[in-house]
């Protein structure tokens, strides 16, 4: 327990000392960092105030007290150079305590050491002062560079100013109003001044004016630009709108009116002169943006200036071609119409009404639609006149016309069509109606020579056939046939005739081989039946099955005399007497072998109970006991067909039977050591003098050796003096040469038969 104890301890001392070691290895590395940066804030600090303090003296650009701006960003600094210095003394305060910490804690905690740790945790991360020294140094360097960089921004502020009033020169010359540019030049020229005059005592304020100033002086910059594109722009607009009157000029020298509504340019070139001179006086305001509006909605009305004498043009053509066009077309409907009114009438002489009535009123509305067409047409011829011109009309006449007469030309060509494919199919029909015939003299002839094999589903079907052809024939041999529906009739029949051959055949394939499968069987059925008599060791069971299978054969032969029977079932029923005439032989032939194997069993128990008889291991007495009990009852099994029984009670008599020999070889063997002992002491006893052998008997009955005799030897007589019998004692060794082995050494037992 002590032991135990003492490892607890050590191991619990071992946990708490690894504990310390690592708990203060991390807070050393963390102070080692937190040490190195604060010093490094201490030398930033101590910079940043120097170069604060000495600023206002060392430069002579600071001749003048700081005022405004700059004086508040100096003011800052120094605010904000005092909050680093404290926050240094804080942190220094903090280095101090983390380091009573660490001396105080001894070799095995680390509470202290924890603690530490969390005072690290509150000064927060050294980032934040990071970014606070870096925007003072930013404004420092502000500071020192305030007047050199307004003195730049002043010189280019004046170089631009120069630059801008040359430009708004430039303006005046196009010739545009420069007063709004010149009211914001004055503005920009104006805060330049405000930063001059700051710039000696606020050099950051300075800075702030300048960089306005220059900001204004180049929104003025483009805003001139702007104005003097889009004045040219105006003239490039001018010159657009000049471009497409010139065009309609030339297109009405060349005898286009140009007068149509939307076919007239001369609306949308005032409409453009008017947006571009919106644009001009926008400009005159220095109103850009309204101006750039003004001029792309006037390009854009010189471009529908442009593209509506380009339409007007080309409807003109358009017409030219179309109304000729269209007019030779009409002449062509016209003259196709009276051919299809001779088709119509032979539709109606020759074919049922029903069979073309998708055509029947196509005429008519053909007739309607030329009507409207030619009204079209010549409204169209009108509209295109020369003296008119109304082309973009007259286009849209001359589309409706050609759509009416596409439509005509269709249904004109549906009755043509119609005819000849009511004719192709009459011809069709003829043609299939012998094809049909001749399928219904085969399907006739193949049902008559093989009645005895066809069922009623194939002749009924064959008879719905026969009703179907002989109707159509009718239909057809009449007045003004339908032929569509005769040409389906046919198919029916068609069809009718094919399945009730198909029927038939197979009705046939199915009697042939119910026919051969029936003789295989019944074949079969005899064979199994002769192997049945022949082994009488065959059960019940097996007999049962093929009585089964037997009498469904009897059955099938029976339905099978008949016609119409249904083959297939009867083939189905056979194939199942087959199976079962195999169910039965195996069962049979399973019996045969279960009953050999019982003879088998029970004639080696009846050897082995006979040996053990002859040797006289059973005593002098007949076979009887167990052993006998069991071959009864194995001889009453196997009578009875219980086989597998039979071989279990004589595997059992068996046993019983080697149990009994190896018994009577064990008392055989103690008999024979016994009768050993008994020849050794008889030898011994002869040997010894009388004396000895008094004193050897009295040593015998008391457990004592007699006086002054020699001690027994311990060695055993040779094997030669003791083991020979005596010449009175009976020899046991040829019982022990036919006796079974030894328990302890088992017998390999008796191979099955």
């Amino acid at each position: 327990i002590l032991g135990f104890v003492a490892a607890v301890v050590g191991l619990l001392v071992g946990v708490g000392r690894r504990r310390h070691v690592w708990v203060r290895r991390k807070l050393m590395t963390r102070f080692g960092e937190f040490k190195e940066r604060d010093a490094q804030l201490s030398e930033r600090v101590e910079a940043v105030k120097e170069r604060h303090k000495v600023l206002p003296g060392s430069s002579k650009d600071y001749a003048t007290p700081m005022a405004g701006t700059t004086l508040a960003v100096y003011q800052q600094i120094e605010k904000d150079c005092r909050d680093l210095a404290d926050d240094w003394l804080r942190r220094m305060d903090l280095w101090d305590r983390v380091e009573g910490l660490t001396r105080a804690q001894g070799p095995f905690g680390a509470g202290r050491y924890k603690e530490a740790g969390r005072l690290l945790n509150q000064l927060g991360s050294f980032d934040t002062v990071d970014d606070a020294c870096r925007n003072c140094v930013a404004q420092l360097d502000k500071l020192e560079q305030g007047h050199e960089h307004a003195r730049i921004l002043t010189a280019r502020a004046e170089e631009t100013a120069a630059e801008l009033r040359k430009q708004v020169e430039s303006v005046r010359a196009l010739p545009l109003p420069t007063g709004p540019y010149e009211e914001e030049l004055q503005r920009c020229v104006a805060r330049t001044e405000e930063g001059k005059i700051a710039l000696p005592a606020d050099p950051l304020g300075a800075v702030a004016a300048l960089e306005d100033a220059r900001k204004k002086l180049t929104a003025l910059n483009h805003w001139m630009d702007e104005a003097a594109r889009l004045f040219r722009r105006a003239g490039e607009a001018m010159e657009e709108l000049e471009q497409v009157a010139r065009q309609a000029a030339s297109r009405r020298a060349g005898g286009l009116l140009l007068t149509e509504p939307g076919g007239n340019p001369d609306p949308l070139l005032e409409q453009g002169r008017g947006e571009r001179a919106g644009a001009l006086e926008a400009l005159e305001r220095a109103d850009v943006e309204t101006a750039a509006r003004g001029l792309d909605a006037a390009f854009d009305v010189a471009k529908q200036a442009a593209d509506a004498i380009e339409r007007q043009a080309a409807a003109r053509e358009h017409c030219a071609r179309e109304v000729p066009a269209r007019a030779a077309q009409e002449r062509h409907l016209r003259d196709a119409e009276g051919e299809a009114a001779s088709r119509r009438h032979e539709l109606e002489r020759d074919f049922a009404p029903d069979s073309w009535h998708e055509v029947a009123d196509n005429l008519a509305r053909a007739r309607d639609l030329l009507v409207v067409s030619e009204g079209q047409l010549r409204e169209a011829a009108s509209a295109s006149a020369d003296g008119v011109q109304h082309y973009f009309r007259a286009t849209e006449l001359l589309d409706q016309v050609r759509r009416q007469q596409d439509e005509s030309e269709v249904l004109i060509a549906g009755v043509g069509d119609c005819l000849g494919r009511l004719t192709e199919l009459r011809q069709e029909c003829y043609r299939q109606r012998e094809e049909v015939g001749d399928l219904a003299r085969r399907a006739h002839g193949y049902l008559a020579d093989r009645h005895y094999a066809v069922r009623a589903p194939a002749r009924a079907r064959l008879d719905a056939a026969e009703n179907a052809l002989r109707q159509v024939r009718g239909e057809m041999d009449g007045v003004r046939p339908h032929w569509p529906a005769a040409h389906g009739r046919l198919g029916e029949a068609r069809q009718g005739y094919t399945d009730a051959l198909r029927e038939a055949e197979a009705d046939v394939r199915a009697h042939d081989q119910l026919t051969a499968k029936l003789t295989d069987v019944e074949r079969e059925a005899e064979r199994v039946g002769h192997f049945l008599r022949d082994h009488p060791e065959a059960r019940m069971e097996a007999n049962r099955t093929h009585r089964s299978a037997a009498d469904a054969l009897d059955r099938a032969r029976r339905e099978s005399a008949g016609r119409g029977a249904d083959w297939a079932a009867l083939l189905r029923h056979v194939e199942e007497a087959a199976q079962g005439l195999a169910k039965a032989e195996r069962q049979a032939r399973d019996d045969v072998h279960l009953a050999e194997r019982a003879r088998a069993e029970i004639a080696q128990a009846e050897h082995a109970a006979e040996q053990a008889h002859a040797h006289g291991f059973m005593g002098s007495l007949p076979i009887d006991g167990p052993v006998a009990d069991l071959l009864a009852l194995a001889q009453r099994h196997l009578a009875a067909q219980a086989y597998e029984q039979a071989a279990e009670q004589a595997a059992a008599a068996q046993k019983a039977a080697r149990q009994s020999q190896e018994d009577a070889a064990r008392r055989a063997r103690e008999e024979q050591q016994r009768l050993d002992e008994e020849r050794r002491r008889s030898e011994m006893a002869a040997a010894i003098p009388a004396a000895g052998a008094a004193a050897l008997m009295a040593s015998d009955a008391f457990g004592n050796p007699p006086p002054d005799s020699p001690p027994a030897s311990s060695e055993q007589p040779p094997a030669e003096d003791w083991a020979a019998p005596l010449p009175s004692e009976p020899a046991v060794e040829p019982l022990l040469q036919d006796a079974p082995p030894a328990a302890s050494e088992p017998t390999k037992p008796p191979q099955a038969n």
